[in-house]
């Protein structure tokens, strides 16, 4: 099998970790430097590399890096290589003669950090990005396209900013997206629309920034119906408790930001009628 065969069979099935093992070493066999760099990478998934590994790796990676990232690297931000091969990047344009490239394959979280455009949906949605699970920084655009014209993936979507127009589409998101985040703050009537909308039916985590506090909604079947309260401090626990009692009714209830604000939170629930179901930070320690 030639080089062309081996990475037509990595882009094919970029989960396949023995694809790039093999791959490596005929690459080695050549002398050529990708293939100690990606038997490097492989390897760390098996133990812990040494310092000097560590320093071997940069060293190729600042000598070839950019060879290997040709012809996209020029659109790329922070790309990070993982297993070898390209795996995370934001991305700063996306012209047409960029979006077939094969160097897509095995990426797995692109952040988009280009203007809100249909060209940018566009790489969203291109069969070459068949490891894609995560994609952030989406605007209405791009995220109108995906619910538009539906792919295999990603699975995860990441929000930086929320808008009315941006939460209406979350109501209905493409039908292979499972997980959605938002990291800035959404007023508890939105959290309690999406908890209520059509998405829930489809989710499987939906995380959002609210009054303080991460709330980390769970559940199966067709149902959110368990919350993760993290990341606020005992000043907020009045507002976190406000947010929790205008959303519908979980069925586990958990905290998790520390005994002293999770302390706070469960009086104010449990005065109110809330109590948490679960709460490890007050939990009674096990004796041997």
């Amino acid at each position: 099998m030639e080089g062309a065969a081996m990475l037509q069979r990595i882009e094919a099935a970029p989960g396949d970790d023995a694809a790039r093992a093999v791959y490596a070493d005929w690459l080695q066999e050549r002398g050529d430097p990708r293939g100690a760099f990606i038997a490097m990478q492989l390897t760390r998934g098996l133990r812990p590399s040494s310092a000097a590994e560590w320093r071997r790796e940069f060293d190729l990676l600042v000598e070839h890096g950019t060879k290997w990232l040709d012809p996209i690297g020029q659109l790329l931000i922070a790309p990070v290589f993982e297993r070898g091969f390209l795996a995370e990047c934001a991305v700063t344009d996306a012209p047409t003669w960029a979006i077939d490239s094969r160097l897509w394959a095995t990426v797995e979280r692109l952040h988009l950090a280009a203007p809100d455009t249909v060209a940018l949906a566009a790489l969203v949605r291109s069969p070459q990005l068949r490891a894609l699970e995560l994609v952030s920084e989406l605007g209405p655009t791009v995220m109108t396209e995906l619910c538009r014209h539906p792919a295999p993936r990603p699975r995860r979507l990441r929000f930086l900013r929320s808008s009315p127009e941006l939460l209406k589409l979350v109501l209905r998101p493409p039908p292979q997206v499972r997980e959605v985040e938002f990291e800035l703050p959404v007023q508890p009537t939105e959290v309690a629309a999406l908890l209520r909308g059509p998405c829930a039916a489809q989710l499987e985590r939906l995380e959002v920034s609210c009054n303080g506090a991460r709330l980390s909604f769970t559940g199966d079947d067709g149902e959110l119906n368990a919350l993760t309260v993290s990341g606020f401090r005992r000043s907020d626990a009045e507002a976190v408790a406000e947010t929790i009692l205008k959303l519908p009714r979980m069925a586990q209830l958990t905290l998790a930001a520390g005994a002293g604000p999770s302390e706070a939170l469960a009086r104010l629930l449990g005065h109110r009628g809330t109590p948490p179901v679960l709460t490890p930070a007050l939990a009674p320690r096990r004796t041997a």
